[in-house]
């Protein structure tokens, strides 16, 4: 992928997650191509990628239409973030008590760093998936943030900045102090108030 083709994904990505191009919308080659100043070829092949990640559905000399939120998305993405980030948190448990207490010491050091902005909020949680030391689950994580992006956008759901950087950093001090339960509680009734979902353990949602 050339880096025009990177600037076409990356620009074109960011007017879906902040909610410019809004669902139902029908959107062109040709009108990115001259946002950008570029040729309609690496337009083409971003909005490739983004049908591949379900933002966009083509259709043949007409462009392309944004899929729109899903009712049940906030949900489905809620528990997604369940698994991934109750997995992410056993799998450094399981590294012993240095680990929890590096990632706790680590966490809390960002929270101090960083405004609690929505961007941050999710570079906190980005931090704690990212310990886990999988990439494919990194990756997995990074795609359903997009996902969170976008239902911020279209207001569905709920997102209290305040809420979030004190939750945060009783999570981040629970892990520092190696009480795994507990932090996995609290990462748990998080999540639910975010997104609207049951606390329960991964294996109860499958």
């Amino acid at each position: 992928m050339t880096q025009t083709t990177d600037r076409a994904y990356e620009w074109t990505k960011g007017q879906l997650l902040d909610g410019q191009f809004v669902g139902g919308e029908l959107i062109s080659e040709g009108q990115i191509a001259e946002e950008l100043g570029v040729s309609r070829t690496p337009v083409r092949e971003a909005f490739l990628r983004l049908q591949a990640e379900g933002f966009l559905e083509l259709y043949p000399k007409r462009g392309a239409i944004v899929v729109p939120v899903g009712l049940g998305e906030a949900r489905a993405v809620g528990e997604a973030r369940l698994m991934v980030e109750d997995f992410a948190l056993a799998a450094v448990a399981a590294r012993g008590a240095a680990a929890l207490s590096k990632l706790g010491a680590d966490l809390l050091k960002r929270l101090d760093a960083d405004s609690e902005s929505q961007l941050a909020g999710l570079g906190f949680h980005e931090k704690l998936v990212a310990a886990a030391g999988n990439p494919l689950i990194a990756d997995m994580f990074r795609n359903l943030c997009d996902r969170h992006l976008r239902l911020v956008a279209a207001a569905v759901g709920t997102y209290g900045p305040d809420g979030d950087a004190e939750e945060h950093r009783e999570l981040a001090e629970l892990i520092a102090a190696g009480r795994v339960d507990e932090a996995a509680t609290a990462l748990r009734r998080h999540l639910a108030a975010l997104f609207g979902v049951a606390p329960a353990r991964p294996r109860d949602l499958v």
